[in-house]
């Protein structure tokens, strides 16, 4: 009886666990569909974001976007990736240029300074307008002085004073002549064109910031009253610059001046004395 019982349970209890099976497997199957239509909408979405939906300027903004939102968040080798493929595939967009300038600032920051001078060339190639050339000729000067090489630099800083006299790239290319022999401790090189900026830009900015680096360069040498001369033409001279710090460097050097000069008089004293001392021994 017993037996007989239990099967009959087990057959009208089967119609159930199917149905409950049935009604979760249509469950688990509109779920995958809902999940499928969700994955597909998004991945239409992110085709339409990244081609513009069909719009190539748009496009081109969508993705310029995306890498200038990962310089900012400093994530500069996704930037580096996402500059490369706007490169890459836009590069009849009249907007790319600003690309090759994105993508060689990132390479610098991230200390690849040979892709970034090699990427600065591959947009001075491109024939590109007058104001963006002299900028990128600058940069491309500045590199090559970060990396020591003097000639290379040199080569890039004259190419901007001859073919931009008039602008403010030249202006700046001559500072950055003039720093890059101070910084290579050459004074004698770095003096004069210190000069010719403030002879040739004489009201602007950075001819107060060239006075400066000539008390500087003169300091470095110990001629401190060249450098007192200098510092004090800068607040005579630029009474509108903020100079706070040449004022510090006048009132530092005046004090060494006088330490030095009370050390040399001590060392005089106490050769002096040595010397008395000999003598009486002697006697």
């Amino acid at each position: 009886m017993k037996g007989k019982f239990f099967s009959r349970s087990r057959r009208r209890s089967a119609p159930k666990d199917e149905s409950r099976w049935q009604v979760m497997r249509r469950q688990i199957v509109i779920l995958l569909a809902l999940v499928a239509a969700v994955a597909a909408g998004y991945g239409v979405w992110l085709w339409g974001e990244d081609n513009g939906w069909g719009d190539p300027q748009k496009a081109f903004t969508n993705k310029m976007a995306r890498a200038q939102q990962a310089v900012v968040e400093r994530r500069l080798y996704d930037a580096i990736g996402l500059y490369q493929k706007v490169i890459q595939k836009y590069a009849k967009n009249k907007d790319v240029d600003y690309a090759y300038t994105q993508l060689a600032s990132a390479y610098s920051e991230t200390g690849q300074l040979d892709l970034a001078a090699r990427t600065y060339d591959d947009l001075l190639k491109r024939n590109v307008a007058t104001d963006l050339q002299g900028f990128t000729q600058l940069q491309v000067a500045e590199i090559y002085a970060q990396k020591g090489e003097v000639s290379r630099a040199e080569e890039y800083y004259q190419q901007v004073i001859d073919q931009h006299p008039n602008s403010d790239w030249a202006s700046q290319a001559l500072l950055g002549m003039a720093r890059m022999h101070q910084n290579l401790r050459d004074y004698k090189k770095a003096l004069p064109i210190y000069a010719q900026v403030i002879k040739k830009y004489p009201r602007g900015f950075l001819a107060a910031e060239a006075q400066a680096a000539i008390g500087e360069c003169y300091e470095i040498q110990r001629d401190y009253k060249k450098a007192l001369q200098a510092y004090q033409k800068v607040l005579d001279d630029y009474p509108s610059a903020v100079w706070d710090q040449a004022k510090q460097k006048i009132d530092a050097l005046k004090e060494r001046q006088k330490a030095e000069a009370r050390d040399k008089k001590s060392k005089k004293l106490a050769a002096a004395k040595t010397k008395a001392a000999e003598k009486d021994a002697d006697e």
